[in-house]
């Protein structure tokens, strides 16, 4: 089995493309060929708990209205392609994630299909517009995908594995990783940016063609 670690955050929307690109690469091979190992990373660590006003946001990272509107068309453009639902006017403010990645820790320690959870974390972000620091819209994701909702409340009540993402976090960057997605193939080296589906078979079908006794 080929192992792959993603870097991602659950409101970054090239994740969102890119991760969708690698699914559909995926779902052309064997069943069970590829193991993604999903990595927290912070694309904001600076953003404070409550979040901050998406246009406040924008205007901070892109420096005007105009630059954020272009940067965000080739978003748009690159979903469309995808055939993938993105609706970034429906987003007012840009949150902080750090407990949407301790939410997916949790998920991952249960035995849960992670995948899903992330899943349901990028349509209610960028496409309903829901804020994924509210332990409300977590909880709902959680129950969905069979959490305990007593349990999840505790836990983000409390200081549990806040470490951890921190951690990792930090880790990526110091190896290097400042842009998401980036992926890290069989421990090996390092994939950056939302690739093709192409580019994916391509790069699969090479390391599994590797793994095969000579």
């Amino acid at each position: 089995m080929l192992g792959i670690d993603v870097y991602f955050d659950p409101v970054c929307p090239w994740c969102y493309i890119g991760k969708a690109r690698l699914d559909r690469a995926i779902g052309k091979l064997s069943s069970g060929a590829v193991s993604l190992n999903w990595r927290p990373f912070l694309l904001n660590p600076d953003i404070p708990a409550a979040g901050v006003d998406r246009q406040t946001y924008l205007n901070w990272k892109f420096g005007s209205q105009d630059s954020a509107q272009a940067a965000y068309s080739h978003v748009v453009s690159a979903a469309e392609a995808e055939e993938l639902e993105f609706n970034p006017e429906r987003i007012s403010r840009t949150p902080c994630t750090l407990d949407a990645h301790r939410l997916l820790l949790w998920a991952a320690v249960e035995g849960l299909e992670v995948a899903e959870l992330i899943d349901k974390m990028f349509l209610g972000y960028l496409c309903q517009g829901l804020d994924v620091s509210e332990s409300s819209v977590l909880i709902s994701i959680a129950v969905e995908c069979g959490m305990d909702k007593t349990l999840v409340q505790r836990l983000l009540d409390s200081e549990q594995d806040k470490d951890v993402v921190l951690a990792s976090s930090n880790d990526a960057r110091s190896r290097g990783i400042d842009s998401i997605p980036s992926f890290i193939v069989n421990n090996s080296y390092t994939v950056h940016g939302a690739q093709p589906t192409e580019v994916w078979l391509s790069i699969l079908g090479q390391e599994l063609a590797g793994q095969q006794p000579g």
